[in-house]
């Protein structure tokens, strides 16, 4: 029987968190065919199918989503028992998972007090959709998590709501509107896709996706080449984009409602970077 390889693991978790093979590849550096092959023997060490095809894409099966769930303990036994081989002074890890709507303000601030305060600790950063950390929050990587997803058994130290807003680049937004508004957007499950098409459904205003980005620098860039329209925060957005005018039309979009949330039993690191990271809610 092979055994799980450290680097086959750290591919099939690039899977996991891309949720495609290319993605997957170009994180860890490989070519889609050799992460192939890395999966094909993670198959045979955990004795079945890890991956299968539904329609035109690759999901987990049931299998997979038991190695999933221990692919992570493994990774971390196996790196601190490398430190402990060579002699390195154990360092505590904490991961914080944080929507770009905060991580884009004042997430220095916090992260350069809370290294003053705790100078041994390893800090592990996820900036990215809530998608994307919600899924890390279900595979138990995440200490802290800033994001609108569900909170079960979690323990919740901040929250706060930010109002959505239609968003276009100044220039577009001083011309009239489309017959048929062109919306940038990040792929599903998506909170603020979700809100903003039903939105138009609902006021019966037509529209088409015009670019698909899979991060927001994408999203940012297809709003400053004039290509489309979006909703985010005001928050996010900054100076750099607008609101178009009311005689637009469009209709009214709601709040989204953003938690600091703490994993259930944290110690006291954790909760020491909760603490800084509170400084990104108002009071």
């Amino acid at each position: 029987m092979r055994s799980l390889d450290p680097d086959h693991l750290r591919s099939f978790l690039a899977f996991c968190e891309g949720g495609t093979l290319l993605r997957a590849a170009q994180a860890v550096g490989r070519s889609p065919a050799a992460l192939t092959a890395q999966m094909k023997l993670l198959e045979e060490a955990a004795g079945g199918p890890i991956l299968e095809r539904t329609g035109r894409t690759l999901a987990l099966t049931p299998l997979g989503e038991v190695l999933r769930a221990e692919a992570r303990s493994i990774l971390q036994a196996h790196e601190a028992a490398l430190s402990r081989l060579r002699g390195e002074r154990a360092e505590e890890r904490v991961a914080l998972g944080i929507s770009h709507d905060f991580a884009d303000t004042r997430l220095e601030d916090c992260l350069r007090g809370f290294s003053t305060a705790h100078p041994g600790a390893r800090l592990v950063l996820h900036v990215g959709t809530s998608a994307y950390l919600n899924r890390l929050r279900d595979d138990g990587a995440l200490d802290v998590a800033i994001t609108p997803g569900p909170v079960t058994e979690a323990e919740v130290t901040g929250e706060t709501r930010l109002p959505m807003e239609w968003l276009a680049a100044p220039d577009i937004a001083e011309g009239a509107r489309p017959e048929v508004l062109p919306m940038a957007l990040l792929p599903p499950p998506c909170d603020y896709r979700t809100a903003a098409l039903a939105a138009l459904q609902a006021r019966a205003v037509a529209w088409r996706v015009a670019v698909e980005s899979q991060g927001l620098a994408g999203l940012e860039a297809a709003l400053g080449a004039g290509l489309a329209v979006t909703a985010r925060t005001r928050r996010w957005a900054g100076a750099r984009f607008v609101t178009p005018p009311a005689d637009w039309g469009l209709p009214p979009l709601p709040s989204l409602t953003y938690r600091l949330i703490l994993r259930p039993g944290s110690g006291e690191t954790p909760r020491a970077l909760a603490r800084a990271c509170a400084a990104l809610f108002p009071g």
